[in-house]
C-alpha cells in the first residue's frame, strides 16, 4: 500500500517491477509518477498477477497505461478515479479484455460522460462501474 506516498517516483516504480507476484497495489495520490517515463507501464506488465489496482488521482495516466492494464487477466477491481487522460473507447477496449473484472472506479473521469458510463453498465452488467459525477445512473 503506497498510498499517498509523495516521495514515490518513476525510480520508486522502476524498482517495483523486481515484485512479479503482487496481487494488490494502491498507487492512489503517489502524483510524481509520471507516465512519460513508462514506468508504470513497465510495472504493469511485469506484475501479470495483479487483481486489484488502484490509481487514484493519476492526472498523468492514460490510454498507454490502460491498454496494459487490459492484458491483466486475473484483475478483479481497478480504481481510475480522477483521471483526466483516459478515454472511452480505451475503457471500453479494458472491459471487453478484462472478463474477470468485477469493480471499474471510473468517477470524476473527465473524458467520460453520463451516457458513455450508462451504456458500458447495459453492456458489462457483471461489473459494479461507480461514476460520481451523477446522482440515479
Amino acid at each position: 500500500d503506497l498510498w499517498r506516498c509523495t516521495s514515490l517516483s518513476d525510480r520508486g516504480i522502476a524498482s517495483l517491477v523486481q515484485c512479479s507476484k503482487l496481487r494488490d497495489l494502491d498507487l492512489g495520490w503517489c502524483l510524481n509518477i509520471q507516465s512519460s517515463s513508462g514506468a508504470l507501464v513497465r510495472l504493469i506488465e511485469a506484475c501479470q498477477d495483479l487483481e486489484r489496482l488502484y490509481l487514484t488521482a493519476h492526472r498523468q495516466t492514460g490510454d498507454r497505461e490502460l491498454k496494459a492494464i487490459a492484458k491483466l487477466r486475473k484483475l478483479t477491481q481497478l480504481d481510475i478515479l480522477g483521471n483526466r487522460n483516459i478515454t472511452l473507447p480505451t475503457v471500453q477496449e479494458l472491459l471487453a479484455s478484462v472478463p474477470g473484472l468485477r469493480l471499474l472506479d471510473a468517477s470524476f473521469c473527465e473524458q467520460l460522460g453520463d451516457a458513455d458510463i450508462r451504456q458500458m453498465r447495459q453492456d458489462y452488467p457483471d461489473v459494479d462501474i461507480k461514476w460520481s459525477f451523477t446522482e440515479g445512473l
